[in-house]
């Protein structure tokens, strides 16, 4: 039996904000609130788990800081690796500096620009995040604070500006990531994805200024970038292993609707495993593992394995494939067009022996993506608007 190494609790839909692109906000209701998982289903979750040898738990929303009872869950947690996803407007709070002052490991916080976090995070002000963040650091001795970042039509152009801020308020990591086209965004009828080539051209400045500045923080762009790659830990896939890139294999995340799915990004109408109201964690492991989407490899990729940047993005994301495409076995469309711009704009820019790492794995031999996008708006259809409500 593959051991489970983190377990992760959507622990409610509940949020003090109205984010625009929120791909669970309908989540927020009263109706649904009322109906979520329960501290006690959560608690013994954590006890089932803790039994099975996982010491690596996560917890986020909704607003994970709004969730009533959470030093009762936390406590549970004691001793383990515990990280925490918050928007970042809660953190200060007294009662909130002690939870994380005793339990919390890291801290994983959404800032998505300046000026246009506070346009889509509805509610939100990124220099009180920042400044949340700066009393967290005075009250609290060792916390690891990650930021998230989503790049939109909006935030592209501020990126440097968030650079220079996050690395003077010396974060541990930052995730460069994109946006997931449903929930709030599906419905959206203007403009919200930034252009692929705009996006490079705002990367690589940052990159050029992350290499001159000697590191200050570990950076990742969701498949672009990652400065803990080497060529000695480059990912080298087995075709006959699962493409899961959230490596479902040796986790688990149960939502606010007490339902056990693979991963966040595999809405629970595509992919449910168990219910936690019914069925043990256990049962829930032997569930997983009899899942067809289990019996997927790489080999399966037919398109990715024909693509010459296959051994760089690895076919993307399966959720998204799904979500995009509506296959698990189809192209993740936004990572076929991510990495269409990193060949000709951000690789040559890096360092020489950081750029031959990342050039090295792209055959030039196979063929460009079938699908280059302009930017994710190009996209939208009524294949995602079937996932505005699950």
């Amino acid at each position: 039996m593959t051991k489970i190494e983190r377990v992760s609790f959507e622990v409610t839909g509940k949020c003090n904000l109205n984010c625009f692109y929120c791909c669970r906000g309908y989540l927020n209701s009263t109706e649904k609130i009322s109906k979520e998982i329960s501290t006690e289903l959560i608690i013994s979750t954590i006890q089932q788990a803790r039994e099975q040898g996982c010491e690596s738990f996560l917890f986020t929303g909704g607003e994970a800081f709004v969730k009533e009872d959470l030093d009762k869950i936390l406590s549970e947690c004691e001793g383990c690796f515990v990280e925490i996803y918050s928007n970042g407007t809660l953190i200060a709070e007294p009662k909130n500096i002690e939870l994380i002052k005793k339990y919390v490991s890291r801290l994983t916080v959404t800032i998505d620009g300046t000026n246009s976090h506070n346009f889509y995070r509805t509610g939100s002000d990124f220099l009180k995040i920042i400044n949340n963040i700066k009393k967290l650091k005075q009250e609290v001795d060792n916390i690891k604070i990650k930021i998230n970042t989503l790049i939109s039509k909006k935030s592209v152009n501020e990126l440097s500006e968030l650079y220079f801020l996050l690395k003077d308020l010396e974060v541990d990591e930052w995730h460069i990531d994109f946006p997931q086209l449903r929930g709030r965004l599906a419905e959206f009828k203007g403009s919200f994805s930034a252009d692929y080539f705009e996006i490079a051209q705002q990367l690589k400045k940052i990159l050029t200024q992350f290499y001159k500045d000697k590191e200050p923080f570990y950076l990742k762009i969701y498949k672009i970038f990652s400065s803990k790659l080497k060529e000695s830990n480059f990912f080298k896939p087995d075709l006959n292993e699962n493409p899961c890139a959230y490596k479902s294999d040796y986790s688990m995340f149960i939502n606010a609707e007490g339902k056990y799915i693979l991963c966040p990004s595999i809405p629970c109408q595509d992919l449910l495993i168990a219910d936690v109201k019914k069925e043990s964690f256990e049962k829930a492991l032997e569930n997983k593992r009899n899942l067809n989407f289990q019996q997927i490899k790489f080999k399966d990729l037919k398109e990715c394995l024909e693509c010459r940047y296959f051994k760089l993005c690895l076919g993307g994301c399966r959720g998204e494939a799904k979500i995009l495409s509506d296959s698990f076995l189809k192209s993740d469309f936004n990572s076929c067009s991510l990495m269409d711009v990193p060949e000709k704009i951000i690789y040559p820019s890096l360092p020489e022996n950081i750029s031959q790492i990342y050039l090295k794995k792209i055959d030039k031999n196979k063929k460009f993506p079938k699908n280059i996008l302009k930017n994710l708006d190009e996209l939208k259809s009524e294949i995602q608007k079937r996932y505005i409500s699950t």
